[in-house]
Protein backbone atom coordinates (compact mmCIF):
# COMPACT_ATOMS: atom_id res chain seq x y z
CA UNK A 1 0.00 0.00 0.00
CA UNK A 2 2.70 2.50 1.01
CA UNK A 3 4.88 1.39 -1.89
CA UNK A 4 2.04 2.01 -4.35
CA UNK A 5 1.37 5.41 -2.80
CA UNK A 6 5.03 6.43 -3.12
CA UNK A 7 5.21 5.25 -6.74
CA UNK A 8 2.09 7.28 -7.61
CA UNK A 9 3.51 10.27 -5.75
CA UNK A 10 6.84 10.14 -7.58
CA UNK A 11 5.06 9.72 -10.91
CA UNK A 12 2.83 12.73 -10.23
CA UNK A 13 5.83 14.82 -9.11
CA UNK A 14 7.58 13.97 -12.38
CA UNK A 15 4.38 14.77 -14.29
CA UNK A 16 4.20 18.23 -12.69
CA UNK A 17 7.90 18.98 -13.03
CA UNK A 18 8.20 17.77 -16.62
CA UNK A 19 4.86 19.04 -17.94
CA UNK A 20 6.46 21.88 -19.96
CA UNK A 21 8.53 19.27 -21.83
CA UNK A 22 5.43 17.37 -22.92
CA UNK A 23 3.08 20.35 -23.38
CA UNK A 24 5.29 22.90 -25.10
CA UNK A 25 2.44 25.40 -25.55
CA UNK A 26 2.75 26.26 -21.88
CA UNK A 27 6.37 27.35 -22.30
CA UNK A 28 5.21 30.81 -23.40
CA UNK A 29 3.82 31.46 -19.94
CA UNK A 30 6.11 29.18 -17.89
CA UNK A 31 9.45 30.53 -19.13
CA UNK A 32 8.76 34.13 -18.09
CA UNK A 33 7.51 32.93 -14.68
CA UNK A 34 10.57 30.78 -14.03
CA UNK A 35 13.00 33.35 -15.46
CA UNK A 36 11.56 36.15 -13.35
CA UNK A 37 11.56 34.00 -10.23
CA UNK A 38 15.19 32.95 -10.68
CA UNK A 39 16.46 36.42 -11.57
CA UNK A 40 14.58 38.14 -8.74
CA UNK A 41 15.71 35.51 -6.24
CA UNK A 42 19.31 35.93 -7.40
CA UNK A 43 18.92 39.67 -6.88
CA UNK A 44 17.56 39.27 -3.34
CA UNK A 45 20.27 36.69 -2.65
CA UNK A 46 22.89 39.31 -3.40
CA UNK A 47 21.11 42.21 -1.73
CA UNK A 48 19.88 40.42 1.39
CA UNK A 49 19.01 43.59 3.28
CA UNK A 50 16.64 44.99 0.67
CA UNK A 51 12.98 44.67 1.39
CA UNK A 52 10.04 44.06 -0.85
CA UNK A 53 7.95 47.22 -1.30
CA UNK A 54 4.20 47.66 -1.62
CA UNK A 55 4.61 48.46 -5.31
CA UNK A 56 6.54 45.21 -5.90
CA UNK A 57 3.96 43.17 -4.00
CA UNK A 58 1.27 44.84 -6.10
CA UNK A 59 3.14 43.98 -9.29
CA UNK A 60 3.62 40.39 -8.14
CA UNK A 61 -0.12 40.03 -7.51
CA UNK A 62 -0.79 41.29 -11.05
CA UNK A 63 1.17 38.29 -12.33
CA UNK A 64 -1.76 36.09 -11.29
CA UNK A 65 -4.08 38.19 -13.45
CA UNK A 66 -1.71 38.00 -16.45
CA UNK A 67 -1.35 34.23 -16.06
CA UNK A 68 -5.14 34.00 -15.84
CA UNK A 69 -5.45 35.83 -19.19
CA UNK A 70 -3.17 33.27 -20.83
CA UNK A 71 -5.12 30.43 -19.26
CA UNK A 72 -8.43 31.93 -20.40
CA UNK A 73 -7.00 32.11 -23.94
CA UNK A 74 -6.01 28.45 -23.71
CA UNK A 75 -9.46 27.46 -22.42
CA UNK A 76 -11.21 29.49 -25.12
CA UNK A 77 -9.06 28.07 -27.92
CA UNK A 78 -9.69 24.52 -26.71
CA UNK A 79 -13.44 24.92 -26.01
CA UNK A 80 -12.94 24.27 -22.29
CA UNK A 81 -14.74 27.30 -20.86
CA UNK A 82 -18.28 25.95 -21.06
CA UNK A 83 -19.64 23.85 -19.64
CA UNK A 84 -17.73 24.50 -16.45
CA UNK A 85 -14.76 22.15 -16.40
CA UNK A 86 -12.14 21.49 -13.76
CA UNK A 87 -9.71 23.59 -15.77
CA UNK A 88 -12.07 26.55 -16.08
CA UNK A 89 -12.95 26.33 -12.38
CA UNK A 90 -9.32 26.61 -11.27
CA UNK A 91 -8.70 29.45 -13.73
CA UNK A 92 -11.68 31.34 -12.33
CA UNK A 93 -10.32 30.57 -8.86
CA UNK A 94 -6.94 32.03 -9.86
CA UNK A 95 -8.66 35.14 -11.19
CA UNK A 96 -10.52 35.57 -7.89
CA UNK A 97 -7.35 35.10 -5.85
CA UNK A 98 -5.48 37.49 -8.15
CA UNK A 99 -8.18 40.17 -7.90
CA UNK A 100 -8.34 39.73 -4.12
CA UNK A 101 -4.58 40.20 -3.80
CA UNK A 102 -4.50 43.14 -6.22
CA UNK A 103 -7.33 44.95 -4.40
CA UNK A 104 -6.10 44.13 -0.89
CA UNK A 105 -2.57 45.25 -1.76
CA UNK A 106 -3.77 48.40 -3.50
CA UNK A 107 -5.68 49.43 -0.37
CA UNK A 108 -3.06 48.06 2.07
CA UNK A 109 -5.73 45.92 3.75
CA UNK A 110 -3.25 43.65 5.51
CA UNK A 111 -0.03 44.45 7.36
CA UNK A 112 3.07 44.66 5.25
CA UNK A 113 4.42 41.48 6.89
CA UNK A 114 1.38 39.47 5.80
CA UNK A 115 1.26 41.05 2.34
CA UNK A 116 4.98 40.75 1.65
CA UNK A 117 5.07 37.09 2.73
CA UNK A 118 2.11 36.23 0.49
CA UNK A 119 3.21 38.22 -2.50
CA UNK A 120 6.88 37.56 -2.96
CA UNK A 121 7.77 36.30 -6.40
CA UNK A 122 8.33 32.70 -5.30
CA UNK A 123 4.86 31.77 -3.93
CA UNK A 124 3.12 33.73 -6.69
CA UNK A 125 5.13 32.12 -9.49
CA UNK A 126 5.06 28.60 -8.03
CA UNK A 127 1.27 28.82 -7.59
CA UNK A 128 0.99 30.09 -11.14
CA UNK A 129 3.19 27.27 -12.41
CA UNK A 130 1.08 24.60 -10.73
CA UNK A 131 -2.18 26.06 -12.06
CA UNK A 132 -0.73 26.36 -15.58
CA UNK A 133 0.37 22.72 -15.46
CA UNK A 134 -3.05 21.61 -14.17
CA UNK A 135 -4.82 23.46 -16.97
CA UNK A 136 -2.54 22.68 -19.91
CA UNK A 137 -1.75 19.07 -19.05
CA UNK A 138 -5.09 18.12 -17.47
CA UNK A 139 -3.36 16.53 -14.47
CA UNK A 140 -6.12 15.61 -12.01
CA UNK A 141 -6.31 17.46 -8.74
CA UNK A 142 -5.99 14.74 -6.12
CA UNK A 143 -3.89 13.94 -3.06
CA UNK A 144 -0.91 13.04 -5.26
CA UNK A 145 -1.09 16.37 -7.07
CA UNK A 146 -1.40 18.36 -3.85
CA UNK A 147 1.53 16.60 -2.16
CA UNK A 148 3.61 16.74 -5.34
CA UNK A 149 2.82 20.45 -5.81
CA UNK A 150 3.88 21.19 -2.24
CA UNK A 151 7.00 19.05 -2.71
CA UNK A 152 7.84 20.90 -5.91
CA UNK A 153 7.42 24.23 -4.09
CA UNK A 154 9.69 23.04 -1.27
CA UNK A 155 12.28 21.83 -3.77
CA UNK A 156 12.24 25.19 -5.57
CA UNK A 157 12.51 26.97 -2.21
CA UNK A 158 15.56 24.85 -1.29
CA UNK A 159 17.16 25.56 -4.67
CA UNK A 160 16.60 29.28 -4.12
CA UNK A 161 18.15 29.05 -0.65
CA UNK A 162 21.15 27.25 -2.19
CA UNK A 163 21.50 30.03 -4.76
CA UNK A 164 21.35 32.58 -1.93
CA UNK A 165 24.01 30.64 -0.01
CA UNK A 166 26.32 30.56 -3.04
CA UNK A 167 25.63 34.17 -4.07
CA UNK A 168 28.23 36.65 -2.84
CA UNK A 169 26.57 39.37 -0.77
CA UNK A 170 26.81 43.04 -1.54
CA UNK A 171 27.58 44.78 1.73
CA UNK A 172 27.24 48.29 0.23
CA UNK A 173 23.45 48.10 0.05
Amino acid sequence: MLNSFMINLVNRFAELALAPVYFSDMLWIILPLISAMILIDIYFGRYKFEELGWNTAYGNSLVLIFVSFDLMRFLYNNDLITPITFQSAIVFGLIIVGLFLVISTFFHVFTKEVTFNLETVTPINISSYVVVVLVYSKVPLDVYTVISGISLAVLIYLIIKLIWFLMPENFDA
